[in-house]
Order: C-alpha cells, then structure tokens, then sequence
C-alpha cells in the first residue's frame, strides 16, 4: 500500500491493513523517502517520482513476492509508473489517483471553483500546517474519533519537485499491463475529480468504480468499508487478463 502526498503509510494503518489482514492477505505499507518515520527528510525537496518509485521498488524486493499494489492520489501515480515500466504483479489497485496526464486540469478547476479549498492545499504544502477544514479536502464524511488530532499529526509538507512533476510532466504512456487494474474514485473528491479516473480505463485498461458520498482518501472516511468491500470482491473474483 502507497500512501499519497503530504502524509505517510499511517493513512492505511486504521482502516485497509487490518481489513485486508484479517481475509487473509499478507499487508505492508511503504513510507517513501522523506515521510513519516522514514530516513531523508531534511532533503524532502530533493526528492522526485523517480526517487519514490526506486523506493517502491525496494520495498517489492525485500517483500520477494508477487504483489497486489495499492495506491493512493500521488501513490496511485505511481503504481500506474510501476505498470507501464512492465513490473509484474498479481493486480493493481488506484485509490482516488493523480490521472495519467498529470495534476494541471485539476489545479485549474480547483483554483476556480474552490479557491478557499486549493488556498489550504498550498499552506499545507509550504509550510506543513493545516486546519480542521483541510479534513473536507480529504474525506466527505471524515471519521471523527479524534480524526482531527491523528490527521493534523500525520500531515505535512511534500516535496517540492515532486508536486511539480505531478502538475506538469507528462505521466504515463499508454500501455497493456500484465495483472488486472482497478481503478477507484470518490465521487465527492474535491482534490481530483470522479471524472478523471476514465483516463486510467483508457491509458490502462482499468475497470472503473466510483463511489456515492466518498471523498478523496477513502480510507478516512466515516464508511471506509463500503470501499474496501468493493475492492476486496474485485480481488477475490480473481480478474485476470485474458490468455
């Protein structure tokens, strides 16, 4: 599981990692370089995709098995980096992911039609401060025991390079992936919205789901596990490509 930006594998701890352990999987969440308790914070603007899919892959190796990715709005980026680079795996799974053409479309609809929300978005990015508000960027329906207090302790700054590659740079190539995609959308995500998760059907070939009443980070929200669910009996359907 790869968590998305300003924050770090905690995102998954309360929720996804102990539903998917208690049906039987094996599940490990990755702090990429410069989060969380992970080594390189002090050079956090240093730090590009590149550097953060190196530490995906790192992180593949030392697992030694054939994995099922989970990946959430920048992590979700870079699964689909991790498909079109031929990696294999078992299948893949975006959660609410920056769309395959980068973050410009959404900044711009962001800036026009929520300028206070896409304002909070920037202090968290400069200064790593946020507020009780910035929870309804997130989650449509945010969990609420002592939510605020765990958010506003895991939250903080990104890198710099990095939010700039995901505004930017061309993302990722069409491609035909050797495991199924699945490509998981909120239709309330006020941060990247429903709409762009048909890139992800068309760059590759993901089934796409969206969601009633769900925001951006799933996992936080007050029924995390209508998603979880869903994305489970996807797993256990066992979709495969066809021979």
């Amino acid at each position: 599981m790869v968590h998305g930006a300003y924050t770090s594998a905690w995102c998954w701890a309360a929720t996804f990692m102990p539903y998917f352990c208690d049906r039987g999987y094996d599940v490990y969440a990755v702090s990429l370089r410069g989060h969380g308790n992970s080594q390189g914070r002090q050079w956090l603007d240093l730090w590009g995709l590149a550097d953060y899919l190196a530490d995906l892959r790192r992180a593949a190796a030392a697992i030694g098995r054939p994995l099922t990715l989970f990946g959430s709005s920048m992590g979700g980026l870079l699964v689909q980096r991790w498909l079109s680079a031929g990696h294999a795996g078992d299948a893949a799974v975006t959660i609410g992911s920056v769309p395959p053409t980068g973050m410009s479309h959404s900044i711009a609809g962001m800036l026009l039609g929520s300028p206070h929300g896409f304002a909070q978005v920037l202090q968290l990015a400069v200064s790593g401060v946020t507020n009780p508000h910035f929870l309804k960027l997130l989650a449509e329906q945010p969990m609420r025991s002592g939510a605020y207090d765990l958010h506003h302790r895991h939250l903080g700054r990104e890198s710099a390079r990095a939010l700039w590659e995901m505004a930017w740079t061309p993302m990722v190539a069409r491609c035909t992936p050797a495991c199924p995609v699945l490509a998981v959308h909120g239709e309330c995500d006020r941060m990247i919205p429903a709409s762009t998760a048909r890139h992800l059907g068309d760059f590759l070939g993901a089934t796409v789901m969206t969601f009633e009443g769900i925001g951006h980070v799933p996992m936080i929200e007050t029924e995390w596990e209508r998603v979880a669910e869903a994305i489970e009996t996807w797993l256990a359907l066992g979709e495969r490509p066809l021979d």
